[in-house]
């Protein structure tokens, strides 16, 4: 894969969010995007970064459809664990 070209002003809104996020995940997949930027295959990014490169897949194409907004972590979809009422089930 070619390297992908990041305008100068994409390149420093993904460090800014690196630098200034404690989420793990956010650092990760900013990471994953200008390793990207510089030509680095799937591969190498993911042994680098210990995820796979379906991860790795999944965030280039986040990335390539919501730009910075798809670095952060979505919740799955479907109806969240808990309880429903008060009563015990």
């Amino acid at each position: 894969m070619a390297a992908w070209k990041l305008r100068p002003e994409e390149w420093e809104a993904l460090d800014q969010v690196r630098f200034s996020t404690m989420d793990v995940s956010v650092f990760r997949n900013a990471t994953i995007i200008l390793m990207t930027a510089v030509g680095r295959s799937k591969q190498s990014i993911g042994a680098d970064l210990g995820c796979c490169p379906a991860t790795v897949d999944n965030i280039r194409q986040r990335y390539r459809q919501q730009g910075l907004a798809g670095l952060k972590r979505r919740k799955p979809p479907g109806r969240s664990i808990g309880r429903c009422c008060d009563r015990p089930c």
